[in-house]
Protein backbone atom coordinates (compact mmCIF):
# COMPACT_ATOMS: atom_id res chain seq x y z
CA UNK A 1 0.00 0.00 0.00
CA UNK A 2 2.79 2.36 0.50
CA UNK A 3 4.50 1.37 -2.00
CA UNK A 4 1.89 2.64 -4.58
CA UNK A 5 0.80 5.86 -2.06
CA UNK A 6 4.49 6.78 -3.01
CA UNK A 7 4.50 5.92 -6.64
CA UNK A 8 0.88 7.81 -7.20
CA UNK A 9 2.97 11.10 -5.58
CA UNK A 10 5.38 10.25 -7.45
CA UNK A 11 3.14 9.89 -10.62
CA UNK A 12 1.62 13.12 -9.31
CA UNK A 13 5.09 15.53 -9.07
CA UNK A 14 6.37 14.09 -12.03
CA UNK A 15 2.74 15.69 -13.99
CA UNK A 16 3.39 18.52 -12.14
CA UNK A 17 7.40 18.91 -13.25
CA UNK A 18 6.37 18.53 -16.81
CA UNK A 19 3.73 20.69 -16.74
CA UNK A 20 5.99 23.50 -15.25
CA UNK A 21 8.53 22.96 -18.07
CA UNK A 22 5.76 23.45 -21.31
CA UNK A 23 7.13 25.55 -23.42
CA UNK A 24 5.54 28.31 -24.88
CA UNK A 25 3.98 28.40 -28.81
CA UNK A 26 7.30 29.30 -30.97
CA UNK A 27 5.60 31.94 -33.01
CA UNK A 28 4.47 33.45 -30.16
CA UNK A 29 7.74 33.28 -27.94
CA UNK A 30 9.41 36.28 -26.43
CA UNK A 31 12.96 36.08 -26.16
CA UNK A 32 13.41 34.39 -22.04
CA UNK A 33 10.53 31.38 -24.09
CA UNK A 34 12.72 31.16 -27.28
CA UNK A 35 15.91 30.56 -25.42
CA UNK A 36 13.90 27.96 -23.28
CA UNK A 37 13.28 26.23 -26.50
CA UNK A 38 16.67 25.86 -27.04
CA UNK A 39 18.11 25.24 -23.74
CA UNK A 40 15.13 22.16 -22.84
CA UNK A 41 14.70 20.81 -26.12
CA UNK A 42 16.08 18.73 -28.38
CA UNK A 43 15.52 20.53 -31.99
CA UNK A 44 16.08 17.61 -33.36
CA UNK A 45 13.11 15.78 -32.23
CA UNK A 46 10.85 18.50 -33.17
CA UNK A 47 9.23 18.69 -36.63
CA UNK A 48 10.79 21.04 -39.30
CA UNK A 49 7.61 23.37 -39.53
CA UNK A 50 8.53 24.10 -35.63
CA UNK A 51 12.20 24.46 -36.18
CA UNK A 52 11.34 27.10 -38.97
CA UNK A 53 9.15 28.83 -36.53
CA UNK A 54 11.80 28.75 -33.77
CA UNK A 55 14.49 30.05 -36.67
CA UNK A 56 12.20 32.81 -37.56
CA UNK A 57 11.42 34.16 -34.56
CA UNK A 58 14.67 34.31 -33.10
CA UNK A 59 16.37 35.88 -36.03
CA UNK A 60 13.58 39.08 -35.69
CA UNK A 61 14.06 38.65 -31.69
CA UNK A 62 17.55 38.76 -31.73
CA UNK A 63 18.27 40.68 -35.11
CA UNK A 64 21.54 42.80 -33.71
CA UNK A 65 21.09 42.07 -30.46
CA UNK A 66 22.66 38.99 -29.63
CA UNK A 67 25.26 38.02 -27.37
CA UNK A 68 26.65 34.99 -27.34
CA UNK A 69 29.30 35.23 -25.35
CA UNK A 70 27.16 36.65 -22.55
CA UNK A 71 25.04 34.06 -22.98
CA UNK A 72 27.41 31.16 -23.13
CA UNK A 73 29.00 32.67 -19.73
CA UNK A 74 25.32 32.19 -17.94
CA UNK A 75 24.35 28.80 -18.88
CA UNK A 76 24.89 26.30 -16.62
CA UNK A 77 27.27 23.57 -18.90
CA UNK A 78 24.60 21.02 -19.66
CA UNK A 79 22.32 24.04 -20.77
CA UNK A 80 25.11 25.31 -22.97
CA UNK A 81 25.70 21.94 -24.77
CA UNK A 82 21.84 21.71 -25.72
CA UNK A 83 21.95 25.09 -26.86
CA UNK A 84 24.43 24.48 -28.93
CA UNK A 85 23.68 21.85 -30.40
CA UNK A 86 20.12 23.24 -30.75
CA UNK A 87 21.89 26.10 -33.03
CA UNK A 88 23.30 23.46 -35.22
CA UNK A 89 20.14 22.06 -35.63
CA UNK A 90 19.04 25.29 -36.54
CA UNK A 91 21.94 26.12 -38.92
CA UNK A 92 20.88 22.91 -40.40
CA UNK A 93 17.48 24.30 -41.12
CA UNK A 94 18.29 27.53 -42.33
CA UNK A 95 20.54 26.21 -44.94
CA UNK A 96 18.49 23.40 -45.89
CA UNK A 97 15.68 26.24 -46.49
CA UNK A 98 18.02 28.26 -48.49
CA UNK A 99 19.26 25.28 -50.74
CA UNK A 100 15.27 24.30 -51.70
CA UNK A 101 14.79 28.01 -52.33
CA UNK A 102 17.91 28.11 -54.32
CA UNK A 103 17.15 24.81 -56.71
CA UNK A 104 13.37 26.28 -57.03
CA UNK A 105 13.97 29.59 -57.86
CA UNK A 106 14.38 30.50 -61.66
CA UNK A 107 18.00 30.75 -62.74
CA UNK A 108 17.28 34.41 -63.19
CA UNK A 109 16.52 34.82 -59.53
CA UNK A 110 19.33 33.09 -58.11
CA UNK A 111 21.66 35.53 -57.72
CA UNK A 112 19.40 37.02 -56.21
CA UNK A 113 18.92 34.55 -53.36
CA UNK A 114 22.66 34.27 -53.08
CA UNK A 115 22.86 37.69 -52.17
CA UNK A 116 20.23 37.52 -49.44
CA UNK A 117 21.62 34.36 -48.43
CA UNK A 118 25.17 36.30 -47.59
CA UNK A 119 23.44 38.66 -45.64
CA UNK A 120 21.16 36.44 -43.46
CA UNK A 121 24.80 34.48 -42.95
CA UNK A 122 26.36 37.89 -41.73
CA UNK A 123 23.73 37.68 -38.95
CA UNK A 124 25.21 34.09 -37.86
CA UNK A 125 28.53 35.93 -37.34
CA UNK A 126 28.81 35.01 -33.49
CA UNK A 127 27.50 31.96 -33.45
CA UNK A 128 30.66 29.73 -32.75
CA UNK A 129 31.06 31.82 -29.95
CA UNK A 130 28.19 29.68 -28.16
CA UNK A 131 30.43 26.40 -28.68
CA UNK A 132 31.08 25.02 -25.30
CA UNK A 133 34.94 25.48 -24.47
CA UNK A 134 35.24 28.23 -27.22
CA UNK A 135 37.61 31.62 -26.38
CA UNK A 136 35.37 33.97 -24.80
CA UNK A 137 36.32 36.29 -28.09
CA UNK A 138 33.51 36.60 -30.77
CA UNK A 139 35.50 34.45 -33.41
CA UNK A 140 33.45 36.39 -36.46
CA UNK A 141 33.80 35.34 -40.17
CA UNK A 142 36.46 32.86 -40.14
CA UNK A 143 35.42 30.66 -37.21
CA UNK A 144 32.05 30.94 -39.00
CA UNK A 145 32.40 30.24 -41.95
CA UNK A 146 35.51 26.91 -41.02
CA UNK A 147 31.91 26.36 -38.69
CA UNK A 148 29.97 26.09 -41.66
CA UNK A 149 32.59 24.41 -44.13
CA UNK A 150 32.38 21.29 -41.06
CA UNK A 151 28.94 21.46 -41.24
CA UNK A 152 28.15 21.02 -44.98
CA UNK A 153 30.29 18.58 -44.80
CA UNK A 154 28.73 16.68 -42.45
CA UNK A 155 25.11 16.78 -43.96
CA UNK A 156 27.30 16.01 -47.21
CA UNK A 157 28.41 13.18 -45.73
CA UNK A 158 24.46 12.15 -44.43
CA UNK A 159 22.51 12.71 -47.69
CA UNK A 160 21.47 11.07 -50.90
CA UNK A 161 23.82 10.82 -53.58
CA UNK A 162 20.77 13.70 -55.18
CA UNK A 163 21.24 16.09 -52.07
CA UNK A 164 24.67 15.95 -51.95
CA UNK A 165 25.12 17.33 -55.37
CA UNK A 166 22.78 19.67 -54.65
CA UNK A 167 24.57 20.71 -51.62
CA UNK A 168 27.88 20.69 -53.74
CA UNK A 169 26.15 23.24 -56.17
CA UNK A 170 24.59 25.83 -54.12
CA UNK A 171 27.96 25.75 -51.42
CA UNK A 172 29.71 26.18 -54.80
CA UNK A 173 27.96 29.21 -56.22
CA UNK A 174 27.20 30.53 -52.35
CA UNK A 175 31.16 30.81 -51.85
CA UNK A 176 31.97 32.18 -55.02
CA UNK A 177 29.64 34.83 -54.81
CA UNK A 178 31.11 35.56 -51.25
CA UNK A 179 34.25 35.89 -52.50
CA UNK A 180 33.04 38.30 -55.52
CA UNK A 181 31.59 40.45 -52.12
CA UNK A 182 34.50 40.17 -50.38
CA UNK A 183 36.27 41.55 -53.67
CA UNK A 184 34.03 43.94 -54.09
CA UNK A 185 33.40 42.51 -57.55
CA UNK A 186 29.29 41.68 -57.16
CA UNK A 187 27.07 44.84 -57.88
CA UNK A 188 26.12 45.80 -54.42
CA UNK A 189 29.11 44.04 -53.11
CA UNK A 190 31.31 44.44 -50.10
CA UNK A 191 30.01 41.96 -47.59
Amino acid sequence: MLTACLAVVALLAAAYWASSLRLPDPAAADRDGLLRWLALRDLRTETPAIRLTLLQRLQEEFRGQFDPVAVRTQLDAKYGRRVWDNALVLVETWYAKKLDDYLSAPISQRTVLLDETIAEFQQWRDLAALEPGRDSAPPGDSALLELFTRQIAGWKDNATPERRREITEFDTALRTRWILHTLGLAPGGGA
